[in-house]
């Protein structure tokens, strides 16, 4: 089963390096580095399990062996269990190698930027409440300044 999850991922990153030319006409971009994030994080799982075990039960009408069926069924298997523990343990790893797990600097100004105006905005409301005199009626509102301001 090893040796069919190497060739699988092998060819999985060939065929994305020769239609990388093609994927890039078709919208943005693709880097490098995303198509190695696409090779390694390719869903080699569920589907192929499900269709592994049709074949194992079925034989295709009974023209393969019942040892080729299980055979199927052992190799997908393998390689859906081998995809979960190396692919899936390894990728963030992979993602901070790469660097595209890496937060760009004017995201962390666009946080702190919104996150001032959302702060702006909760004060000029805060206020509003504060001078309206139903409000301060209602609720208790220097639970909610005390909370706020902390």
């Amino acid at each position: 089963a090893f040796v069919v999850y190497v060739c699988v991922t092998f060819i999985r990153l060939t065929m994305l390096l020769m239609l990388r030319p093609i994927l890039n006409c078709c919208g943005h971009p693709v880097p490098v580095k995303d198509v190695l994030i696409m090779t390694w994080g390719g869903l080699r799982g569920m589907l192929g399990l499900a269709l592994a075990i049709l074949v194992e039960r079925h034989r295709a009408g009974n023209m393969l062996s019942e040892q080729d069926g299980q055979r199927v069924l052992f190799l997908v298997g393998g390689v859906a269990a081998l995809t979960l523990v190396v692919n899936a343990t390894t990728a963030p790893k992979l993602c901070d190698w790469l660097g595209v797990s890496a937060t760009p600097a004017g995201r962390h100004v666009l946080v702190a930027k919104v996150a001032r105006s959302a702060e702006a905005h909760v004060g000029r409301e805060l206020q509003k409440l504060l001078e309206d005199p139903r409000a301060s009626r209602a609720c208790l509102l220097t639970s909610v300044c005390e909370s706020v301001r902390h």
